[in-house]
């Protein structure tokens, strides 16, 4: 799978999530956020087109309390400026063939009150199990945390509040369709449990899901070598787009006639 044309700055990592994501640390690699998922698919696909026809398991976590308790934590492991967090690299931890797994998932037991992480009730997750319009995306809490939007999360963690929007107009370019990005999360059991996020291909209109299984034969995580170039979408500042006017104007006869 190729992602990239320098020599593996961005690798893929393939099969049970549980046997990979140690690998990933191992190698002194960094595990794609969400948020980078995004960017990569915005500015690379066009030269990569892996990027949109596979899904990928991605390094934001999802902890599910019990069900009497009817909450979620979403646990970003690597905060904005591509580094694993103590905390995050605790948590990514868990995510080994030493941990007892129920359904795919890591069971918790009563480590998910110590878990550091953005905490929301499930109800108030917004709209899940349907694709939606742009502005049911823009509002929706998963996609907002997921996309690192500064109103949702931690300053460490913060990121570009325009990453969202331009992400939804990318699939949208890239689906044909008005309705995209379903929101799938797990239903909640007698015990708590840790799962991972991944973002679905395009063909799948770029669904969040919230419940897959960390032993799934094709799982695919990404890791981003420490050194790797970032992959954000950069928008020139109003002083260098005049500058860039300015210098395509040099030499150039206007005549009026």
């Amino acid at each position: 799978m190729k992602l990239c044309e320098s020599v593996n700055p961005v690798e893929a990592y393939e099969g049970r999530g549980i046997y990979v994501m140690p690998r990933i640390l191992s190698d002194g690699r960094v595990p794609m956020t969400a948020s980078q998922l995004m960017n990569y698919r915005i500015s690379q696909s066009q030269s990569f087109p892996a990027w949109k026809d596979n899904w990928f398991f991605v390094s934001d976590l999802v902890a599910y309390s019990r069900e009497d308790d009817g909450k979620a934590k979403f646990v970003l492991t690597v905060d904005k400026n591509g580094k694993v967090t103590d905390n995050g690299r605790t948590v990514l931890g868990m995510i080994s063939p030493r941990e007892r797994l129920s359904s795919g998932a890591v069971e918790l037991g009563d480590r998910y009150d110590s878990l550091n992480g953005v905490e929301v009730a499930i109800s108030n997750l917004g709209k899940t199990n349907n694709y939606m319009t742009r502005d049911e995306i823009l509002g929706n809490k998963v996609w907002k945390i997921l996309a690192r939007h500064p109103d949702e999360v931690p300053a460490e963690f913060a990121e570009d509040p325009a990453l969202l929007g331009e992400y939804i107009s990318w699939v949208e370019s890239q689906t044909g369709n008005k309705n995209n990005m379903a929101v799938y999360v797990d239903s909640l059991g007698k015990s708590p449990k840790l799962r991972a996020w991944y973002v679905s291909r395009l063909d799948g209109r770029s669904d969040a899901n919230g419940r897959g299984y960390l032993v799934n034969d094709l799982g695919r995580f990404v890791g981003i070598a420490p050194e790797a170039p970032n992959a954000r979408v950069l928008r020139p500042t109003l002083e260098q787009s005049l500058s860039i006017v300015n210098q395509n104007l040099e030499g150039l006869e206007l005549s009026i006639k």
